[in-house]
């Protein structure tokens, strides 16, 4: 299972994460990649501020629940390669 991680800017956690976006009216969850968020408003805006631009694709509510889980390494990988 997936560390939940705590975000203030995009740039936390070096950007090795999975953003869940979960809508707080009708609990729809979303995943999205930090990369693809930081194209258009930048590493190093607070996530409370792009926060409240999202909206629901599902019932249209706005301000959903952010957070993060950590990216797992596939098996076979080393902790540190060096």
């Amino acid at each position: 299972m997936p560390r939940s991680l705590v975000l203030k800017k995009l740039c936390d956690h070096f950007g090795d994460y999975t953003l869940v976006i979960v809508c707080s009216k009708c609990g729809y969850r979303r995943f999205s990649d930090p990369h693809t968020l930081a194209r258009t408003v930048g590493w190093d805006t607070p996530v409370e501020k792009f926060a409240s631009r999202l909206k629901c694709t599902r019932c249209g509510a706005n301000n959903p629940l952010l957070s993060g889980e950590a990216s797992t390494r596939p098996r076979g990988v080393p902790k540190s390669p060096h």
